[in-house]
């Protein structure tokens, strides 16, 4: 049994010798040096690459040039089929004139369009204001309504460009009330 051990302990001894990359075991008389470490080992997970050397030859095809990179094709200036949005659209302010029961004076609509949230206010030369105009705008028209004691105020027209025209009407509408018109241009 003697005999086994001794092998034994001789092959951990070199085994442990290799693990740690020595060339020569603890009985150098037994085992004479060798002349190349052992190898390591296997390893497992992914496989380990190192850097070329600047001695190194590095195979061509492992070379990225910035010419080797697909060109990426430019897109061509072609028609949308996109409406115009509506911040384009009614944004702005817009003066005009307004026609009712006969007599005819200025108006100014001034227009938001936030996240296609229309608001603004219309200012009147007789010095009326109504002022907090929501709005909605679909295909060409644009529909405004504020809140005043007693009823709403409406605005209805269609936008052609520049020109913002329409009837103003009040609801309830007042006995004997006509809807008036209007008609505006943006400003630039």
């Amino acid at each position: 049994m003697s005999t086994n051990a001794g092998i034994l302990a001789t092959v951990l001894a070199a085994v442990a010798v290799s693990l740690l990359g020595c060339t020569a075991a603890p009985n150098s008389a037994d085992n004479p040096p060798t002349s190349a470490p052992a190898s390591p080992p296997p390893v497992s997970g992914p496989p380990v690459t190192q850097a070329p050397r600047p001695t190194d030859t590095v195979p061509a095809a492992t070379n990225v040039l910035a010419t080797d990179i697909p060109a990426v094709a430019e897109p061509t200036a072609q028609p949308s089929a996109v409406a115009p949005t509506t911040e384009a659209s009614v944004r702005g302010t817009w003066l005009g004139t307004i026609e009712s029961n006969g007599s005819s004076q200025g108006i100014r609509f001034l227009l938001r369009d936030i996240g296609g949230v229309i608001s603004g206010t219309a200012l009147w030369d007789s010095g009326k204001i109504d002022n907090g105009l929501r709005g909605s705008f679909e295909g060409d028209v644009l529909t405004l309504d504020d809140s005043i004691v007693g009823g709403i105020n409406v605005y209805e027209g269609t936008i052609s460009g520049d020109v913002f025209a329409g009837e103003h009407t009040t609801v309830p509408r007042l006995q004997g009330q006509e809807p008036s018109t209007f008609e505006a241009t943006r400003e630039e």
